[in-house]
């Protein structure tokens, strides 16, 4: 006798659920919204939302919300052969949909006269870059104006204090070893190998890195390298607090070697692919280097880095008091974008006679009069459509039909000109 002989006369229905079609149903009022006129603040019932069709197996409930005033008809279709039962008609519960309110509350920007008038003409700020040859004769030496041996000595201290705070002994490291140390460093970025053992393994051993310092010493260094004092953050809310002494430094030796007076200020990135930093770690999709460290640059025309401010979110520009860079209240009112170019064009040893650059992240009509009438300096920048503070310039269409090289201007008070 086959085993499986009952199993063949099983329908196969009995192994798959009943398929449950829902056919909506208009009503016949047709004007009736599906919005609903209560606030936010009116606390509905869930359960009265939503409407449960189905099977009398509280296992095989099939919710369908309601989001219509008036009543719907919903038809339920459990017809999976022709022997089935008839369709059911099923009035469903009315329920209202909550309206929702994401009013974006948006300060009101200042309106100007705008007439079609040319701004005066004034001295343009020459654009020669005088380096100095004189005194730079070897990399080192241009390398040391930024990273002074003031942050060598720094390096020295602060490794031997954190070594001996870990281990209770010294690291007994020096100025010229931690110099060798960098050194070695910035070569394995221009020579790179799968892992740093390489430079110093029989079979890709790189002699200028081998022959300065031996593996054992390089990884202690790099183990207890340190910029700043642990035991004294306290409860400092700046998140380079390790690094804040050298940032200081650099930051002060940029600025003191400034020899151009037309400058751009934009972001930029240094490079980081890690996941220790948290969300200090930005991304940016457009940026060569898109993951990294987010800092706030002001450079001249020759590419050198006069001034920079790194971001932390929220107490970026808290960090700046005490310091040159230090805002105040209707600064930081501007918002981020016209803050950081304040900030770093306090910085500028000449400002009557230069020229600042930014793109449409940073402009705005505002910060443009604001420069103007604080530093007496001169700006230019793209703009966006929603930052023209009452500005009416001829439309994209009408700009086309006229042709190449026409455009429009519009200025106010003689002191910002906005061209399309």
């Amino acid at each position: 006798m086959d085993p499986f002989e009952n199993l063949k006369t099983i329908s196969a229905r009995c192994f798959y659920k009943k398929k449950t079609d829902f056919i909506p149903v208009l009503p016949a009022n047709l004007e009736i919204s599906d919005i609903s006129d209560k606030s936010d603040s009116d606390n509905e019932n869930l359960e009265d939302d939503v409407l449960r069709l189905g099977s009398n197996d509280a296992d095989d409930v099939n919710p369908l919300p309601c989001s219509s005033r008036s009543t719907v008809e919903v038809i339920q279709n459990n017809s999976s052969s022709s022997d089935e039962s008839d369709d059911e008609e099923i009035k469903p519960i009315a329920s209202k949909r909550r309206k929702k309110s994401n009013r974006r509350i948006q300060k009101a920007d200042v309106v100007y006269n705008w007439v079609e008038e040319d701004l005066p003409n004034f001295e343009k700020p020459t654009s020669d870059v005088n380096f100095g040859d004189d005194n730079y004769h070897y990399p080192l030496q241009y390398f040391l104006e930024f990273f002074s041996y003031e942050c060598i000595e720094l390096i020295v201290k602060e490794s031997n204090l954190y070594c001996t705070q870990m281990t209770g002994k010294s690291l007994d490291t020096d100025n010229k070893e931690v110099t060798n140390f960098i050194a070695i460093l910035i070569y394995m970025g221009v020579i790179s190998l799968p892992s740093y053992k390489d430079y110093w393994s029989a079979t890709l051993r790189i002699e200028s890195i081998a022959n300065v310092m031996s593996l054992r010493r390089f990884k202690q260094l790099r183990r207890y390298i340190h910029f700043n004092d642990n035991s004294l953050v306290g409860s400092s809310q700046d998140r380079f607090y390790k690094i804040r002494p050298l940032l200081d430094i650099v930051n002060r030796n940029c600025s003191k070697f400034e020899i151009e007076n037309r400058f751009s200020i934009d972001e930029t990135m240094v490079p980081y692919k890690g996941t220790r930093a948290g969300n200090l770690r930005q991304y940016m999709k457009n940026k060569p280097h898109k993951w990294g460290y987010k800092f706030f640059m002001r450079a001249g025309v020759s590419g050198l880095i006069y001034s920079f401010i790194p971001y932390q979110g929220k107490n970026t520009f808290s960090l700046l008091d005490g310091t040159a860079m230090q805002l105040a209240e209707n600064e930081l009112a501007m918002g981020v974008g016209s803050s950081v170019v304040i900030a770093l064009t306090k910085t500028i040893q000449n400002p009557a006679h230069s020229i600042v650059y930014f793109d449409n992240y940073f402009s705005s009509v505002n910060l443009f009069l604001y420069l103007k009438h604080r530093f007496n300096i001169y700006s230019l920048g793209t703009l966006r459509n929603n930052r023209l503070n009452g500005c009416q310039l001829i439309s994209d269409k009408e700009l086309l039909k006229k042709g190449r090289g026409k455009y429009d201007y519009k200025s106010t008070n003689r002191e910002c000109i906005i061209v399309k």
